[in-house]
């Protein structure tokens, strides 16, 4: 599907984007300044008079006093010393917004500094009692410095910001969302408050709701582009990123990177290489989703290039959280199970939120079979980001593993809702389901797994395997299906295609099919499994004329002949394996 067109003023956008690029950088929003400056950039195509971007980039203070006092306490602010920050700012607070912004926004981050420093092993996102009485405390200090007649919708929105962040933090969902809509509402370009809101919307059916009541502006679509690929809702993501090219952002390679992350989605892995690469070679340095490029190298096998790439990185910086993830990568493509988990120890004593580290981890500790631990992170993964599919599917092949099905069907749920698509949930979904004898349900998700490609070629076994003693002409179907996608597919699972063919020649024993119960027993003399099992049909079948084909003396072969004649063939098949 062509994409759809956006008509901005692209004038009007920058200037948008330098004001808010002053305003958040005098409020130490250092990633929201980081993602704007670096759409500025994108935008230096666009010509606006000097004169009137000087305009936005002026300090909001009325008074000298208030710019002194901004001056020490945003030089403390930047070098982590944030009661110092806070204490300074204080006497000012309640007439200089920014200070006050400051102030609390200093507080918060020394809670989390704090919180960080004191955990004595790998577990970042658990509140403990003290932080979460804090958090509610500071929460309450920045709703007393407004006056009581105030509406809190005319809060500033960077204080509104600040407590939607807070209320997410202590898992206050709708408190948080009503405070991140109210500031979005009053100042459409805080980009952070966009981010805040996406990790509150769990389903498509709370984006539908919320996306008609969203300010109507160019900063809604960047979100709706971000929210599509958290939510696995790919090609419309896709369909948003080129139409905010096509609009007058074609530079921008935030958006190029979230273009190659889509494509990685559904499966075009080559494009999404060959995007990055792009991107690359545009911004060399670019350490931003260059782990999760890493996983692309991974998933292909790609063993050279991921060390280049993890060289690369090293060169960079050595200590950023994609750098660890990268290098982990690296050692779990060499089976180096104990060195991979080591780096993304790494990268989360570095950065604890960060979420790939956290389900790449998990996935390493299943390799080497230990349960508790990979169940550890990716609980730890699905609260830092509860859109991350990976760590509920793991967490359900976990208790697979454990044979809890109860708990593994409650996970690969929540995995399928992300991602309803996506034939893998589906068929682990059916096997959950038949695992609890529910066998209607796992049926459903077998045929729905079908209908969507059914990429590792299961659902179609899986659902003939199950039929098998309850509806054998369902199951006969089936299995016809799925030995020709192993045929079409050149794909050889010889345990399985044999079950198939001896299942399928005592179907049509049993119909009276002979014709069609010859062949596949015929055919069975190729696997050992069922190699006796065919003979003694094919005994059976020797003594039977069908009407209207050649004597029973012709299908009476001996036995001992098909035998000398597909012993050379079974024993060349068992050695390639």
């Amino acid at each position: 599907m062509p994409p759809h067109s956006l008509n901005f003023d692209m004038k009007t956008v920058k200037k948008q984007v330098v004001s808010e690029l002053h305003n958040c950088s005098q409020r130490g929003l250092s990633k929201t300044v980081k993602w704007m400056s670096e759409l500025n950039f994108a935008l230096n195509h666009v010509k606006v008079d000097i004169r009137t971007l000087s305009e936005y980039s002026a300090l909001s203070f009325e008074q000298r006093e208030f710019y002194d006092t901004y001056l020490l306490c945003k030089t403390y602010f930047d070098n982590g010393e944030y009661l110092r920050c806070a204490f300074f700012a204080e006497p000012f607070s309640k007439l200089c917004p920014i200070l006050r912004f400051l102030r609390f926004y200093s507080l918060f981050l020394d809670c989390e500094k704090k919180r960080l420093e004191s955990m004595s092993e790998l577990t970042a996102v658990l509140s403990d009692p003290k932080q979460v009485g804090q958090l509610r405390e500071l929460t309450n200090e920045i709703l007393a410095s407004y006056d009581e007649n105030i509406d809190p919708q005319d809060y500033d929105p960077y204080d509104l910001y600040l407590l939607g962040m807070i209320n997410r933090r202590l898992g206050d969902t709708d408190v948080s969302t009503d405070y991140l809509m109210a500031s979005i509402s009053s100042n459409n370009y805080i980009w952070g408050a966009w981010i805040e809101l996406a990790f509150l919307i769990m389903d498509r059916k709370r984006l539908a709701l919320l996306e008609q009541t969203l300010p109507n502006c160019w900063m809604k679509h960047f979100f709706v582009g971000h929210i599509s690929l958290e939510l696995h809702m790919n090609e419309k993501a896709l369909r948003t990123y080129f139409a905010l090219q096509k609009s007058g952002f074609h530079n921008s390679v935030y958006i190029k990177s979230q273009i190659a992350i889509a494509y990685h989605n559904v499966q075009r892995v080559d494009e999404a290489i060959d995007t990055f690469d792009r991107v690359s070679l545009e911004d060399p340095y670019r350490l931003d989703d260059m782990d999760l490029y890493s996983n692309m190298l991974y998933v292909k096998g790609e063993k050279y290039y991921l060390q280049v790439l993890a060289n690369k990185a090293v060169e960079i910086d050595k200590y950023r959280v994609e750098t660890c993830c990268i290098i982990g990568n690296l050692h779990s493509l060499k089976r180096e199970h104990h060195k991979a988990i080591e780096y993304f120890e790494r990268a989360l004593r570095i950065h604890p939120y960060y979420l790939s580290a956290w389900t790449l981890m998990g996935h390493e500790f299943m390799e080497l079979k230990n349960s508790n631990a990979a169940i550890q992170c990716y609980r730890e993964a699905v609260e830092v980001n509860k859109h991350d599919y990976r760590a509920w599917n793991g967490l359900g092949q976990t208790y697979d593993i454990l044979k809890m099905p109860g708990y593994s069907l409650y996970y690969y749920k929540q995995a399928h809702r992300l991602r309803p698509n996506d034939s893998r949930l589906l068929t682990a979904l059916g096997e959950a389901y038949e695992k609890l004898d529910r066998p209607r349900c796992a049926a459903k998700c077998y045929e729905r797994a079908r209908q969507l490609g059914d990429v590792e070629g299961l659902a179609i076994l899986k659902l003939a395997k199950m039929l098998k003693g309850t509806d054998p002409e369902k199951a006969c179907r089936a299995y016809l299906e799925y030995l020709h996608e192993m045929d079409a597919q050149n794909v050889a699972d010889r345990d399985e295609q044999g079950k198939a063919h001896i299942f399928l020649s005592n179907y049509y024993f049993t119909k009276k099919d002979f014709e069609n119960s010859h062949k596949h027993a015929f055919k069975c003399l190729e696997f050992p499994e069922v190699k006796d099992e065919a003979k003694a049909l094919l005994v059976q079948l020797a003594t039977i004329k069908q009407p209207g084909h050649e004597t029973a003396e012709v299908i009476d072969m001996d036995i001992s002949t098909v035998d000398d004649k597909t012993q050379s063939q079974a024993n060349e098949n068992d050695h390639s394996l």
